[in-house]
C-alpha cells in the first residue's frame, strides 16, 4: 500500500467516527413556478440540527480533497496539478464559450491563433497556437459550443505577394469544464490548391457537415466558377454540390457569398445553415468601376442585392442560382430620408437566420431614419435624433422587414452608427453582435453584447491572445 492510498483510507475512517447520523432526505414543496420552493425560517430546529451534521462532515471532507489531491498530484507529471476552469454562467441562452482567431502580436504578417474564452465575462481561457509554419484562416463552430471546424494555410493572412494559399482542415473540440487543452484533429476534407479563393465556409448546427463556397483557380481567372460544397466532415465525401458562373446571369456581374477579395480569413457570416435543412447566401449583381480617362475611375453600381437559400433537396451539380430561391431582398444602395428601417449591402457578409418549422427567415441589422439637414463636417452629430439602427427579421421571400425586433435611435448619421448581429439562436429570440450609437462628434468603438426582448445588454469585448480586446472587424472571425 503506497502512503497516498493509506491516507485516504485512515481519511474514510476518520469520516465514518466522525458522522453520528444521516439526517433523512427532504424534497422541496413542489409550487406553482418550478424555480421556488419552501424553504424553513431562519433558526428553526431543523436547519440547526443540520447545521450540527454538516460542521464535522465538512471538516472531513477537506481532509478527504487534501488526501486525494496528493494522490492527483502524484499522478501528474511535475506534480503540478491543472485546476478545471469553471462552468461559465449562462444568460438568455447565449452560448457559453466562443473561440475565434487572434494575432500572435501586433505584426501585421504575425500568425493567427485561437483564442477560447467565456462569452459572458470576456475571460480568456485557452490559446491554441496554429501549427508550425501555418496560420489559422478560418473558423466555424457547430451549435453544441463545443466543436468547431478550422483551416491554416502556410505563411501568415497578410502575405500579399502570395494570396490564397492552400488550406487545409482540422477538427477542433474544447472543454473548458476540465483541465483538457483544446486539441486539434486532422480532418479528410481535402485541401484547397493554391490560387483556391475559399469565399465561406459553415459548418452545420450537429457538427457532421461543412459547407465550403469556393473559387478554384479564382486567382488566375476572377470570372472562373465558383463552387458551393457541402462535405462529411467524418469521410470528407462530397455530398452536395452546385456552381455558378458569370454565364449564368447575364443580367449583369454575378458576385456570391462575401464577394471578391484578395488574402485574409475565410468568412464564417457570409455562408448560413438552415438547421439541416438548407444554406444561405448573399448574391447582388455588380456594375464594375471603369475608367474614364486613366485617372477617373466611376464607382461601381449594385443593382440586385439579395439573400438566397438552396435545399440540400435541390439536385447535385445543377446551378447555384437557378436552383434556389429569393430568401430576402434587400436595399441595393443609398436611401432618399426619411426611410424605414431596412438591411442594406452589408447583410451579404453578414447572415443570420432563424429555424422555424417552415421557412428559414433573415435576421440582419439594418438602418432608418432621417438624416439632419443643419450637421455640417464641423458638427457632424446632431443633438436631435436622426437616424436610427435596428435589428429586424425578413420573412421568406421580403422585400421589406417583416418586424423589428429592436430599434435605437441615435444623434449621428453615416459610419457612426453600427449593429452587426454575429450569432442568433434557433427562435430568433436572443442574438449577439455589435453595437456602436455615437453622440457626439468622437468615434466610440462598438459595444460587444447581447440583444433581446428589444433591449441590449452590454457586455465584456472578447479578448485576442495578447490580452487586448478585438477592434470591430476581427469579431467578423470568431465562433460559437
Amino acid at each position: 500500500m503506497s502512503r497516498e492510498e493509506d491516507l485516504v483510507r485512515s481519511t474514510a475512517a476518520a469520516i465514518a467516527a466522525t458522522v453520528r447520523e444521516v439526517p433523512p432526505l427532504r424534497l422541496p414543496t413542489v409550487t406553482d413556478d418550478p424555480r421556488r420552493v419552501a424553504r424553513h425560517p431562519r433558526g428553526t430546529r431543523g436547519a440547526r440540527r443540520l447545521r450540527g451534521w454538516l460542521v464535522p462532515a465538512a471538516a472531513a471532507a477537506v481532509v478527504l480533497a487534501i488526501a486525494l489531491s496528493l494522490v492527483l498530484i502524484r499522478d501528474i507529471p511535475n506534480g503540478r496539478a491543472a485546476p478545471p476552469a469553471r462552468p461559465a454562467p449562462a444568460v438568455d441562452g447565449v452560448p457559453a464559450y466562443y473561440a475565434g482567431l487572434a494575432k500572435t502580436s501586433a505584426a501585421q504578417t504575425s500568425p493567427e491563433q485561437i483564442v477560447v474564452g467565456q462569452t459572458v465575462t470576456g475571460k480568456r481561457l485557452a490559446t491554441l497556437a496554429p501549427p508550425a509554419g501555418t496560420t489559422f484562416a478560418g473558423i466555424t463552430g457547430a451549435a453544441d459550443d463545443r466543436t468547431f471546424v478550422v483551416d491554416t494555410q502556410p505563411g501568415s493572412l497578410d502575405q500579399e505577394s502570395e494570396p490564397w494559399q492552400p488550406r487545409t482542415w482540422y477538427l477542433l473540440r474544447i472543454d473548458p469544464g476540465s483541465a483538457k487543452a483544446p486539441r486539434l484533429t486532422p480532418l479528410p476534407i481535402p485541401g484547397t490548391a493554391q490560387g483556391t479563393n475559399v469565399a465561406a465556409i459553415a459548418l452545420s448546427p450537429d457538427g457532421t457537415e461543412l459547407a465550403v463556397a469556393l473559387q478554384p483557380n479564382g486567382l488566375n481567372d476572377p470570372s472562373a466558377a465558383i463552387y458551393l460544397r457541402v462535405y462529411s466532415v467524418a469521410t470528407g465525401a462530397v455530398l452536395h454540390s452546385w456552381f455558378t458562373t458569370a454565364a449564368s446571369d447575364p443580367s449583369g456581374q454575378p458576385r456570391l457569398f462575401a464577394g471578391p477579395k484578395y488574402a485574409g480569413p475565410d468568412s464564417d457570416l457570409a455562408l448560413a445553415w438552415a438547421g439541416q435543412r438548407g444554406l444561405a447566401f448573399g448574391y447582388s449583381r455588380v456594375i464594375p468601376a471603369t475608367t474614364l480617362d486613366g485617372s477617373d475611375v466611376t464607382p461601381q453600381k449594385v443593382t440586385l442585392a439579395q439573400i438566397r437559400y438552396i435545399s440540400l433537396q435541390a439536385k447535385n451539380g445543377g446551378d447555384l442560382i437557378s436552383a434556389g430561391q429569393v430568401l430576402a431582398s434587400l436595399a441595393p444602395g443609398p436611401r432618399a430620408a426619411p426611410a424605414p428601417l431596412a438591411c442594406g449591402l452589408g447583410t451579404l457578409n453578414d447572415i443570420l437566420l432563424t429555424e422555424p418549422e417552415t421557412e428559414p427567415t433573415l435576421i440582419c441589422g439594418a438602418t432608418g431614419g432621417s438624416y439632419d439637414r443643419g450637421a455640417n463636417a464641423k458638427t457632424p452629430c446632431s443633438s436631435e435624433p436622426v437616424s436610427r439602427v435596428g435589428l429586424v427579421e425578413y420573412a421568406a421571400g421580403a422585400g421589406a422587414p417583416s418586424r423589428v425586433l429592436a430599434a435605437f435611435r441615435t444623434g449621428c448619421v453615416g459610419p457612426l452608427v453600427t449593429l452587426q448581429p454575429l450569432w442568433g439562436n434557433p427562435a430568433g429570440t436572443t442574438q449577439l453582435g455589435l453595437l456602436e450609437l455615437s453622440r457626439d462628434t468622437g468615434r466610440l468603438l462598438p459595444q460587444f453584447g447581447i440583444f433581446s426582448k428589444g433591449r441590449f445588454t452590454a457586455l465584456p469585448m472578447p479578448p485576442t491572445a495578447d490580452g487586448g480586446a478585438y477592434d470591430p472587424s476581427p469579431l467578423d472571425y470568431i465562433a460559437w
